[in-house]
């Protein structure tokens, strides 16, 4: 295992509160969270939340087998099959990028993570499926009809308003499972990807004008945050399996 910059020392966590809710948690920016379900994201304000006593600020149906990230302005940013939309607070299309067709076909079409936006909401990173050519070695093949044969996947760094790729860097991942992290400053990215038979690995990338640069990275763990007020990033230690979490 190489950490790099980040500890691997193990930490206790202590339980101050719970809260029942459908659907996945994520928290947000100027005391707002999210909850999504299959079908749909809701804002909400955190401490209400919390308190038991839960009233969407936001609500956005989304479409089937689709990924959602909302943004610091009130939009929101849709991973889908074969896509990436930005979407206005009003519901309108801001932009749309068009990508290959997620691995798994027609029986699993869906992005494997939501997207994630910086915390000033200026930019989004995401992972795509990436198609192999005639020159590059498939890392994995679907032969039932649609047939793909696909390469590693990527990393796009997308500028929010304009929807322009900032930076694309192949990673080493045929992600089933994607999990991402921002440092509170913007100036880190922790990304970790779950592959069928290699568990997860997780990277620390680094984004600058002259692109996308690994600092560091990691195995058989997933990120869960930054710890306040550090580089160090909080991971979960998983053991090796042939199906993600």
């Amino acid at each position: 295992m190489i950490m790099m910059s980040t500890a691997a020392n193990p930490i206790d966590a202590t339980l101050i509160g719970t809260a029942p809710a459908t659907g996945w948690i994520e928290p947000l920016s100027e005391g707002r969270l999210s909850v999504r379900t299959d079908d749909r994201l809701e804002i909400h304000d955190r401490e209400a939340f919390l308190a038991g006593t839960p009233s969407p600020t936001q609500s956005l149906r989304l479409p089937a087998h689709s990924a959602a990230t909302p943004l610091p302005d009130g939009g929101v940013v849709v991973a889908e099959g074969t896509r990436i939309r930005a979407l206005d607070p009003d519901g309108s299309t801001r932009w749309e990028l068009p990508h290959a067709p997620w691995h798994g076909g027609r029986w699993n079409p869906r992005p494997p993570g939501a997207p994630a936006a910086s915390p000033d909401g200026g930019l989004v990173s995401v992972v795509v499926p990436t198609l192999a050519d005639s020159d590059t070695p498939a890392a994995l093949v679907y032969d039932d009809p649609p047939r793909h044969r696909y390469a590693r996947d990527a990393l796009l760094l997308i500028d929010t308003a304009s929807g322009r790729v900032r930076a694309r860097r192949p990673i080493g991942a045929v992600a089933s499972d994607v999990t991402q992290r921002w440092h509170p400053d913007g100036s880190l990215l922790a990304l970790s990807c779950w592959t069928a038979w290699y568990s997860w690995s997780t990277w620390w990338i680094e984004p600058r004008r002259d692109g996308l640069h690994i600092r560091g990275g990691t195995t058989m763990r997933e990120v869960i945050d930054f710890l306040p007020d550090t580089s160090r990033v909080l991971t979960l230690r998983r053991a090796e399996a042939i199906a993600p979490p």
